[in-house]
């Protein structure tokens, strides 16, 4: 647990055992998350970013992904490729970007459960997270007014000696803190823009 950190209510008797090291716990950096939380103290401006994604689609051929974006790391810049499957156009050779939408947001509730798992001092052995959307894509295609997304699904199988009702209070502050989750459960703010060349 990191001293001095007031982010939940969640009983602290479920340390790891002797031994050890709680700089790394879970695969999270508890260092870097005291150093972060300490400087956004200090200055709140901190907690806000943005993150952007920005691409090309491929407008040429029939082959290939149909969208490719580069993104900007802290260690350098990675690939993303998308495709949509066929039944919508495309040829089903990359994930398609509902696969992106379900891959974010089940990653980002894995991220949230497990860094609050962290920062409470909680050991993990294994954590298996299962995200699902059940879409329906007759809007999509003109044919509907129908909801596109009718209810997304997420879970977590985990492997741990800590009490469920501490795992059951852990899962709640992750729905609660998720960015993610917050995209789906509350309205926000979206806006387009076109740009003719």
């Amino acid at each position: 647990m990191i001293e001095g950190l007031h982010y939940s209510l969640i009983p602290h008797n479920v340390l790891p055992p002797a031994g050890i090291e709680l700089k790394i716990l879970n695969h999270v950096d508890l260092e870097k998350i005291e150093t972060n939380v300490n400087e956004i103290r200090v200055n709140p401006a901190k907690a806000k970013k943005t993150n952007r994604i920005e691409g090309d689609w491929n407008c040429t051929g029939s082959s290939g992904p149909q969208f490719k974006a580069e993104v900007q790391l802290e260690t350098g810049k990675f690939t993303l490729e998308s495709d949509s499957p066929s039944f919508l156009g495309g040829n089903g050779t990359r994930p398609g970007p509902l696969h992106y939408c379900v891959f974010g947001l089940t990653s980002c509730f894995a991220s949230t459960f497990m860094t609050l798992a962290a920062m409470e001092g909680i050991v993990v052995e294994a954590a298996h997270f299962a995200g699902e959307c059940n879409i329906d894509f007759s809007k999509t295609l003109g044919l509907s007014e129908n909801p596109i997304i009718e209810k997304a699904k997420f879970s977590v199988s985990i492997k741990t000696s800590a009490d469920v009702d501490v795992l059951k209070r852990l899962l709640k502050l992750a729905e609660e803190r998720c960015p993610g989750m917050f995209s789906l459960t509350n309205k926000i703010e979206v806006k387009t823009e076109l740009n003719k060349e």
